[in-house]
């Protein structure tokens, strides 16, 4: 069965409010694309806002998969908190 993924910024941990809604939306699997189109910002403004969430949350440049790091903190330290439901109509 089809899941939802939805993030809920619980404590942005010193994160600008545009750097929390980035985490949420990368939480929930967008792209950079994707974020920038729904955000209506560019993808190089996403860029740096995800550099300074990996910075702020003291995340490793070389760290092998970054994305996955700062989702697997954020849900560590209680930054987010992931609801995952059924989607409507699906089989």
């Amino acid at each position: 069965m089809l899941e939802e993924l939805a993030a809920e910024i619980v404590n942005p941990a010193g994160l600008s409010e545009r750097q929390a809604e980035v985490l949420r939306l990368i939480c929930e699997g967008a792209t950079d694309k994707s974020i920038a189109r729904r955000l209506a910002i560019s993808a190089k403004t996403v860029a740096a806002n995800t550099d300074q969430i990996y910075l702020r949350m003291a995340i490793r440049q070389d760290a092998i998969n970054m994305r996955c790091t700062a989702i697997a903190t954020a849900v560590a330290r209680g930054m987010v908190r992931l609801n995952i439901g059924r989607v409507q109509g699906a089989a």
